[in-house]
C-alpha cells in the first residue's frame, strides 16, 4: 500500500497543473531518489503514525472498491 501512496503523489506531480518542470528528472533514477527523499521526510518529521494510518485508510478503502 505504501507504494500505491507514494505512486499516487509521484503521479500527482508529474500531472500537476501548472506543470513542474523537475518532476520527470532523472527517469527511473529520479523516481528512486524521490522515494528516498520523502521516506527521510517522513522519519523525521515524526510522520510515521500518520503515514500509517493513510495507509491504512487505503487499504480500506481500496478493498471496498474490489
Amino acid at each position: 500500500m505504501i507504494d500505491k501512496l507514494v505512486g499516487y503523489l509521484q503521479n500527482f506531480l508529474e500531472t500537476k497543473r501548472p506543470f513542474v518542470p523537475h518532476a520527470r528528472l532523472g527517469g527511473l533514477d529520479g523516481m528512486r531518489m524521490s522515494r528516498a527523499a520523502f521516506g527521510v521526510m517522513i522519519k523525521f518529521s515524526d510522520l510515521t503514525d500518520t503515514i500509517q494510518t493513510v495507509v491504512d485508510e487505503i487499504d480500506l478503502l481500496w478493498m471496498d472498491l474490489e
